[in-house]
């Protein structure tokens, strides 16, 4: 039973020590001489630190009614002394003897006294960690802190608020700002919140009747503007980013245009290809199936590329932005170098052909004929580096005309076929010379 009464009570204590605590202060300043007995009637002089100037002392924490000086001890050498919290002090105490003292010998006289709360007034260096149980109040009207020492030196400056302030440290998953991996989720930037990393974002109110989709494209309408998803038409440019956060017909939206998004695919995805607007769903993503940049007979809105390879839905993309447009094919304009060149019979036997600077859109024909060049026959047949929707092609005699350059006549030459791939320039009824030198230039349109 003793020992089950043992345990109980150290069990107890144990509980209690849980409890921060603090060692008590003196409740009252107490003097005492050289033989411990107590200064009884002895005096206490306060004065400013290192000098003769009276400074003045409290007879209680409310700080409002001064004691005289010297303060007059008790028979048991105690007297209340409140110090001015932030006033260093220099304290004299002698023992009793005529008028204040004045006859008696001096006990004690020390120099740069401090209140306990003063000590947070004086520049401290801290060699170990401090624990403060209670929170810290700075009452002046602005503070620094400092750390580290020059060159290598951080320096915190607090001003004044403007009302009550409340600073709250981030979580533990983030760090603090001046580290030198800062971490930041979701910041709030005038309102708008940034919410999938860096990235350019606008926060647009949503439109009341037509409701943006999460993970969708939307589309800016009216003004002042309002988010949407797409009407019911199918379009293939106008999309202000991809909507992130906040979808639906109230509220704003917040939309994502530049940067690491998910975007709702409607086909299967490939890393590396191009993104495009769906021609399913104006309000989705569409894999443009090629690494190389797209081209487009009409506006196309190119919107990134994809940045995972799956079998659509939500994917991830590097967003490039709203005003990215794919550029005309080469061969609307018909700059792609021709793919090939050859003589026909018409041209004779061995002649010699080249073609100067020829792209579908025009060149120079160099012919030299060989011998026997046939009537009513090929004499030179290009074909097209791309396939066009359509052509149209003109041939002219090229300057000088020394050159014996026909186009009209019985011995001439015309472009008598004319494909998306490819022209023929063929003679007619009569046979160009041979071994005679013909240089013709043509032009080609397309659409």
């Amino acid at each position: 039973m003793k020992r089950i009464a043992l345990f109980i009570l150290l069990a107890c204590i144990s509980a209690f020590a849980q409890v921060p605590v603090t060692l008590s202060p003196q409740p009252v300043f107490t003097s005492y001489l050289a033989d411990g007995t107590p200064n009884a009637f002895g005096c206490v002089f306060t004065y400013q630190s290192n000098t003769t100037t009276p400074q003045a002392t409290y007879t209680d924490y409310t700080g409002t009614t001064l004691n005289p000086n010297p303060v007059g001890l008790t028979a048991g050498g105690t007297a209340n002394i409140w110090l001015a919290t932030g006033d260093l002090y220099s304290i004299v105490i002698k023992t009793n003897g005529g008028i204040n003292c004045a006859s008696g010998s001096t006990v004690l006289s020390v120099n740069g006294v401090s209140g306990y709360y003063g000590l947070l007034n004086l520049a401290n260096t801290w060699y170990a960690t401090q624990t403060f149980a209670e929170p810290i109040v700075i009452s002046p009207l602005s503070f620094q802190i400092v750390t580290g020492v020059a060159p290598n030196q951080t320096t915190l400056n607090f001003p004044q608020p403007s009302g009550n302030v409340t600073l709250t440290f981030p979580s533990t998953a983030q760090n603090i700002l001046g580290n030198l991996s800062p971490q930041i989720t979701t910041p709030i930037i005038n309102g708008c919140g940034m919410i999938n990393g860096p990235g350019t974002y606008i926060c647009i109110p949503n439109n009341s009747s037509v409701a943006t989709i999460l993970g969708g494209l939307a589309y800016l309408t009216g003004s002042p503007s309002t988010a949407s998803s797409p009407s019911s038409v199918l379009i293939t440019t106008g999309a202000a980013g991809v909507v992130v956060a906040n979808a639906g017909i109230t509220g704003t939206a917040i939309i994502q245009q530049s940067g690491d998004v998910s975007c709702f695919f409607d086909n299967a995805t490939t890393a590396g290809d191009y993104v495009i607007i769906s021609s399913v769903d104006s309000s989705h993503c569409y894999d443009d199936s090629d690494v190389s940049f797209p081209t487009s007979n009409v506006p196309l809105q190119v919107l990134g590329r994809v940045l995972a390879t799956g079998s659509g839905g939500p994917t991830q993309m590097d967003l490039f932005g709203n005003g990215v447009t794919a550029p005309p094919p080469a061969n609307v304009f018909g700059l792609s170098p021709i793919l090939s060149q050859i003589a026909g019979s018409g041209a004779g036997t061995a002649p010699t052909f080249n073609c100067v600077g020829c792209y579908d859109n025009g060149g120079l024909i160099e012919l030299t004929t060989g011998s026997a060049p046939a009537v009513n026959s090929p004499v030179v047949t290009i074909t097209f580096g791309a396939t066009h929707n359509g052509a149209a092609c003109t041939l002219w005699p090229y300057w000088p005309a020394s050159y014996s350059s026909q186009l009209s006549g019985a011995q001439q030459v015309a472009i008598n076929s004319l494909t998306a791939t490819a022209f023929a320039v063929q003679s007619g009824t009569t046979a160009l010379a041979a071994s005679t030198v013909y240089d013709w230039v043509y032009t080609c349109t397309f659409h």
